[in-house]
């Protein structure tokens, strides 16, 4: 019986880290959509995706989201030209979306992470 319940609790956490990893690019991509609209700046897309995890369920006091130009960095996503590539990246402490409380699969210092990219269209 402790067998089958570390088995059922493990893969009860996995489902967990798929889950939030479809939650992060859902954000992500979202992000990266409004960057690469070239009418959004970076602080608006960051608060964009925060709220969006936020409507997910997810906790986003401790997310971390950083928009970039990297075609040329340094660059704020509303100045970008034409065929610029845009990154949104979202991470998160998984410490702050996991369900079990144990550390069957991850420990308190596993983040989950994801990348949104765009090719910002030329015209």
């Amino acid at each position: 019986m402790p067998l089958l319940l570390y088995v059922v609790l493990g893969v009860w956490e996995v489902g967990r880290i798929l889950d939030v990893q479809v939650m992060l690019d859902n954000a992500a991509g979202a992000g990266a959509r409004q960057a690469a609209a070239g009418t959004f700046t970076n602080s608006q897309v960051n608060t964009a995706v925060t709220n969006y995890l936020k409507a997910a369920g997810l906790n986003a006091t401790n997310a971390s989201v950083t928009v970039s130009n990297v075609t040329s960095p340094g660059t704020d996503v509303s100045a970008s030209s034409p065929n610029d590539k845009l990154q949104v990246t979202v991470t998160i402490p998984y410490s702050d979306v996991r369900w079990a409380v144990s550390g069957f699969v991850t420990n308190n210092n596993t983040n989950s992470d994801r990348q949104g990219n765009l090719l910002l269209g030329g015209g």
